[in-house]
């Protein structure tokens, strides 16, 4: 990312990034953009998770590896309230992971 285009985004409080790879960015293309555009708040999104996704997108883990483990806060369901001390990545539990 150019300066110019992190400028451009501004602040973010919330950020939904792919992190599988193939048709979109990996794990590393994915923690450098979220290193360059500094959210608050990390939803990865467009990784394979069975029963969803294509075969051939990469996991979630890859992604989650690069972040400090306190800083990785798994959800009990899967929505999230978006709240003013949100801090780190945040993984939705999918139904059926119940």
């Amino acid at each position: 990312m150019t300066l110019e285009q992190i400028e451009a985004i501004g602040p973010l409080t919330v950020m939904l990034i792919p992190v599988g790879g193939v048709y979109t960015i990996d794990a590393v293309g994915a923690k450098s953009a979220c290193m360059a555009l500094r959210p608050r708040c990390v939803i990865p999104m467009h990784y394979h998770h069975p029963p969803y996704g294509l075969p051939n997108i990469g996991e979630l883990d890859p992604f989650l590896k690069l972040w400090s483990k306190t800083s990785v806060h798994r959800l009990d369901g899967p929505s999230l309230d978006i709240t003013t001390d949100l801090s780190g990545v945040y993984v939705p539990r999918f139904v059926s992971d119940t």
